[in-house]
């Protein structure tokens, strides 16, 4: 089963998945935390599941020094570490390979749909077979389902 929770910035898509992966207590995955320098929201960092261990991801533009990687994906707004996209995604496909269900990510979006960021591990995953919980962004759904080829799944809506 493919669940993917869907809803606008800021809505609690991060929080719910974390709250049902807390419920479930089963599978490995990502989650994206923001950071803070101070009081300022400067990115995020990309948190293991179960192990909670963390790497740097993702900086705003200005912030981009703070990430030690020098092979950085620029989209928008934002900087991405692709030695963080590359170890999470190493770290996720051994886990599909050794059965570790389901698979949780937070959150794909435009990277995936271009072939970038976790869409090798998507793919590896719906091609085992194995259950997936994804982020998404509601706005772009109908692309997800249609990059990926998508027709059965369940959706949960924040609001």
């Amino acid at each position: 089963m493919i669940t993917i929770i869907t809803g606008r910035k800021g809505s609690g898509k991060t929080s719910l998945l974390e709250q049902l992966y807390l419920e479930e207590n089963a599978g490995v995955g990502v989650l994206t935390q923001k950071v803070y320098q101070e009081d300022e929201w400067i990115g995020y960092d990309l948190v293991r599941l179960p192990d909670k261990s963390s790497a740097p991801f993702i900086r705003f533009k200005a912030y981009k020094d703070m990430l030690v990687d020098t092979d950085l994906l620029q989209y928008n707004r934002f900087v991405f570490s692709q030695k963080a996209f590359q170890e999470a995604s190493r770290w996720l496909i051994d886990a599909i390979h050794v059965g570790h269900t389901p698979i949780w990510i937070d959150e794909i979006g435009n990277q995936e749909l271009q072939g970038e960021g976790f869409d090798n591990v998507i793919k590896q995953a719906l091609s085992a077979g194995v259950e997936l919980r994804l982020v998404f962004r509601l706005h772009r759904f109908n692309d997800l389902l249609q990059h990926y080829h998508i027709t059965h799944y369940k959706q949960i809506k924040c609001k």
